[in-house]
């Protein structure tokens, strides 16, 4: 337990290094940013374009950013309390939204029903990629698991561990998990699936089970950064943002969770 908590602090410590890193070298040189080559698109999508006289905060606007603040704590007890899925997260978005479109279409310096409906369409339009993608990804693991392809996978992984010393199970444990995460992103998922048939091996090579949670962690949450059946692609798509630009940008950060989980394990390993 302890060992974890230590490599949660190193392993933020280290990725708040590397974006303090990465934004101080843009800083002075923007062309060197990975996705430099896309910085205009990038501008006419989010830049902000502001009047020479900024309106006034009124109630509108004051009562429009509390509730769209107050949506996220909504969620979160809704699941918590409730035990809500995602319809009725998505129910809950879309009625705080359509109280939003009504309270800003109408009344002094409304924008007016065009503008508001233009703006529910064009922001609505582009999550329709991200739906297609969550789609391609879904149809993915269902098609691992039912044809029991993910199974197989597992199957064989155990075999690659058996009659290991220690150091060297634990991380091929932690490669394995890797592996496992981009074919089951979800990180319950993957836990359901592997622990019941990884955990009792590290009885055959006399170590805590404890230590091929902690393997699970770091091989798991390693791929999360990199799996496109995951939720990668997906906010890559929301953001218009190439595949390989994000493959740039993260792949020190997968190598050091690696690099330092592996010897973080080893360590545990050696002290048991």
């Amino acid at each position: 337990m302890i060992g974890r908590g230590i490599g949660l602090v190193v392993a933020g410590i280290f990725v708040i290094l590397y974006l303090h890193w990465y934004a101080r070298k843009i800083q002075k040189d923007p062309s060197s940013s990975y996705t430099y080559e896309d910085h205009e698109s990038f501008d006419a999508m989010w830049t902000m374009e502001s009047d020479a006289v900024s309106p006034d905060f009124d109630w509108k606007k004051k009562v429009t950013l509390t509730l769209f603040a107050v949506a996220f704590p909504l969620m979160i007890w809704g699941v918590m309390a409730k035990g809500w899925g995602f319809p009725n997260m998505a129910a809950s978005f879309l009625t705080i939204a359509i109280i939003i479109i009504f309270l800003n279409c109408f009344g002094k310096n409304g924008l007016g029903e065009k503008r508001v409906v233009d703006a529910f369409t064009n922001g609505s339009a582009s999550l329709v990629g991200v739906s297609m993608i969550i789609g391609l990804a879904r149809g993915i693991n269902l098609v691992l698991n039912n044809g029991y392809i993910s199974d197989t996978i597992l199957y064989e992984s155990t075999k690659l561990v058996q009659h290991m010393s220690g150091s060297m199970f634990i991380i091929m444990m932690m490669l394995i998990f890797f592996v496992l995460g981009f074919i089951v992103p979800s990180s319950s998922g993957l836990a359901v699936l592997a622990m019941p048939i990884m955990a009792p091996l590290a009885d055959t090579v006399q170590i805590p089970r404890y230590v091929v949670v902690t393997a699970y962690q770091f091989g798991q949450y390693a791929m999360l950064f990199l799996a496109p059946t995951g939720l990668v692609m997906a906010t890559l798509q929301m953001l218009d943002m190439k595949y390989s630009h994000w493959l740039r940008f993260v792949w020190p950060v997968v190598v050091f969770v690696l690099v330092f989980g592996g010897a973080l394990l080893v360590g545990e390993v050696l002290m048991n």
